[in-house]
């Protein structure tokens, strides 16, 4: 199981991705690759994360397919909860 630092770093970006205008700079909707890739982790570690705030809290919404992770996530986007997480988190 993931820190609970690690899920939010996660979910912060997804954060950021949703509001960001720029699709050059942000995957909207994320996925695993491209969270992988904005923070510089492996595809996996993303999964896990993921995966850890979907249990935790259900903090995500997303599609699971298959794919070069397990699971594999696309479509993600933030619930409330996933939102109140981040919010209460920063600063």
């Amino acid at each position: 199981m993931s820190r609970y630092d690690d899920v939010l770093a996660v979910l912060k970006v997804v954060r950021d991705h949703e509001s960001a205008n720029d699709p050059d700079t942000a995957c909207n909707p994320c996925d695993t690759p491209g969270l992988a890739k904005a923070m510089g982790l492996e595809p996996q570690e993303v999964a896990d994360r993921l995966s850890d705030a979907e249990r935790r809290g259900r903090m995500i919404t997303a599609k699971k397919s298959k794919g070069e992770t397990e699971p594999y996530f696309e479509d993600i986007r933030l619930t409330p909860n996933g939102h109140a997480a981040v919010a209460h988190s920063s600063p």
